[in-house]
């Protein structure tokens, strides 16, 4: 089984000062809304509950991994972390996709048809719970942008 979740920093919604609706890009993905990532395959963890991962850049970057992946069936995508030197590779072989975290010892394997299901309807509960936290999002171009194309 796949999962992909996150949990918000409460420190992060308490000191945001951030104007949500004429937020450029770049603030939204790596400024705001810093919290926990959720991340399982099967039994193996790969979650980073450090408390300051960019959830919403994390959301969007998984989804450009999926769409990159879908090019062959030989593909490699590579997220890497902000602040840290942890990343992801997602190694495509077939119709099977090798999940490989620098921060875990072992190599998890999903098809790449559930981890593009799980990855898109991440995104869009991503988009949808930060909108349903702050109604302003939804004004804000970029986020009207990634939800429209998600939905």
């Amino acid at each position: 089984m796949l999962r992909l979740d996150y949990a918000l920093s409460p420190a992060w919604n308490a000191s945001s000062d951030v104007d949500l609706a004429s937020a450029e890009e770049w603030e939204l993905r790596y400024d705001c809304f810093l919290g926990d990532v959720i991340f399982m395959v099967y039994e193996m963890d790969l979650s980073a509950r450090w408390g300051w991962v960019p959830v919403l850049d994390f959301a969007l970057a998984l989804d450009a991994i999926v769409d990159a992946l879908a090019v062959g069936h030989e593909v490699e995508e590579l997220f890497e972390f902000t602040e840290s030197d942890a990343s992801i590779l997602f190694r495509r072989a077939g119709d099977l996709v090798e999940v490989d975290a620098s921060y875990v010892p072992d190599v998890a394997t999903v098809s790449y048809a559930d981890l593009r299901g799980e990855v898109k309807q991440f995104l869009l509960r991503v988009l949808e719970g930060l909108i349903g936290l702050h109604g302003e999002l939804a004004t804000n171009p970029f986020i009207a942008r990634k939800f429209s194309a998600a939905t």
